[in-house]
């Protein structure tokens, strides 16, 4: 379980109560100057997945969704942000095998299971209520846990055992109330540990403690709530991997545990100069800091590239920034969010908006990610072209000996009278018997459930006949105009 645990890198993220104001206890966040121009009010950068949520509850997300943690019914990952079916959101956050949603009504749901590894390509369920938590404020996801702050300050979690209750699969389900916590503020979640803010400014941890992140001077297992000494009264929190850290009035960080950037690990809280001066505070693989004049820090310096910020959120290995003008960027490891399947990319990238689609006027839903490539948006050979009336059709040759006994696929793309085909033998389209010259490639993905080959729309549409219009303002892609 150790050597497990090793391997992986978490998640920490401060979650804000309906008890205090925002400018008592701020999630890494800077107040915008136009609400008009910043939609997003919730964000999580997660282990797996990662979601944004917008100020008319709508809620999005992209990642790995191996285990169904997008809850969009499907187990294949997606590249570009989707929309979620549930409204009304206030929070969504992402553990490593599930993620769960904070509603404006006070519920909490669930996209998949944190207790099992969904192994077979089947339709995951439906997001589901998690009976026992009512009047939430808010939640916060590590590794295999959840913790859940109450409207009336009591702190509740359920998934992994950091309270020592050695709860079975099936109470890991079970909601269960921290004892000795009492008028809480805020709460985080680490990797394997857990972080709660009083109301007096007062930080509380427990959970596992490999790396020092209860701050007790020891490494020791703290499975009931441990008063932090030594750092004052701190106004923000936010929990790592195994690191813990808490933002002071006076824009002070104070840390403690093991930190990406730092060589030490500290089993008492400890100020880092580098940080000082700090807005607002998230952490996960590496301890972020946003800047009063809008840039980002961590403890190797300034993240270039940023400028303008007013969120910020660390995940497992992936980072979040929005701009003040609704812009959100990503950097580190994972899914970019930005179309592409790039792994690891350390500069920000600009992550795309939520992408919709519409056959004939109507919703049209896409299980298989599209992605886009120089620009231009790639789609999967299986999705969309049935209701559009297109058939598609995939051929193998012979094996050829002169190539290694190499096989060759063709695909036919036909609609009415008009028919293009791709051959990968010479990689070439043809409209008919004619060679279609300078036409753009289409492209294998390997994913963890789907392997498939993206094409691209527009060309492969306007070839066949088929309209292709994009409403800006929804950043919906219609399709099929031209035979309504």
């Amino acid at each position: 379980m150790f050597s497990a645990l090793l391997r992986r890198i978490g998640i920490g993220s401060l979650c804000l109560p309906m008890l205090l104001s925002v400018s008592a206890i701020a999630r890494a966040t800077v107040p915008a100057a136009s609400t008009e121009k910043n939609r997003i009010v919730s964000m999580d950068a997660g282990w797996n997945a990662q979601f944004l949520v917008y100020a008319d509850g709508r809620a999005a997300g992209w990642g790995a969704n191996k285990d169904g943690q997008l809850g969009d019914g499907t187990l294949y990952e997606q590249y570009l942000p989707k929309w979620s079916a549930l409204a009304n959101v206030k929070q969504a956050v992402a553990a490593e095998r599930a993620s769960y949603a904070l509603l404006r009504d006070g519920t909490v749901w669930q996209f998949s299971s944190s207790l099992g590894t969904v192994s077979n390509n089947i339709p995951v369920e439906p997001p589901t209520r998690i009976e026992g938590l009512s009047n939430i404020a808010a939640i916060s996801a590590g590794s295999d846990l959840m913790v859940a702050l109450k409207n009336d300050g009591t702190v509740w979690t359920i998934g992994n055992d950091v309270q020592g209750a050695n709860r079975t699969p099936q109470d890991a389900r079970i909601p269960v109330q921290v004892k000795g916590l009492q008028h809480i503020a805020a709460v985080s979640a680490g990797g394997y540990h857990m972080m709660a803010l009083d109301r007096d400014g007062q930080v509380w941890t427990w959970g596992y403690n490999y790396y020092g992140a209860i701050g007790n001077g020891t490494k020791d297992m703290q499975f009931t709530p441990h008063l932090v000494a030594g750092i004052g009264k701190a106004k923000a929190i936010a929990a790592g991997t195994y690191s813990s850290n808490a933002l002071l009035a006076d824009g002070s960080v104070w840390n403690w545990g093991r930190t990406n950037g730092l060589a030490d690990i500290r089993k008492k809280p400890a100020k880092l100069s580098a940080l000082q001066g700090a807005a607002a505070i998230s952490a996960g693989g590496e301890l972020l800091a946003l800047r009063p004049d809008g840039t980002v820090s961590t403890v190797e310096g300034k993240v270039a590239g940023l400028s303008h910020v007013i969120r910020i959120d660390a995940g497992y290995a992936l980072n979040l920034a929005v701009a003040k003008d609704g812009t959100v960027y990503s950097w580190g490891g994972g899914y970019a969010g930005d179309g592409s399947n790039h792994s690891i990319f350390d500069k920000p990238v600009q992550v795309k908006r939520p992408l919709s689609f519409a056959i004939h006027g109507a919703p049209a839903n896409v299980g298989l990610s599209p992605m886009y490539r120089d620009g231009m948006l790639y789609v999967s050979r299986s999705e969309l072209f049935k209701d559009l009336g297109i058939e598609v059709q995939i051929d193998f040759s012979a094996p050829d000996p002169d190539q290694y006994n190499a096989v060759y696929t063709t695909w036919r793309f036909s609609k009415g009278d008009k028919t293009l085909t791709y051959h990968t033998r010479d990689k070439q389209y043809r409209i008919g018997e004619r060679i279609a010259a300078d036409a753009p490639q289409p492209f294998s993905v390997n994913g963890n459930y789907s392997n498939t080959t993206m094409f691209p729309l527009r060309y492969l549409c306007e070839k066949l006949g088929v309209s292709v219009s994009v409403n800006a303002a929804t950043n919906t892609v219609s399709l099929g105009g031209s035979d309504t």
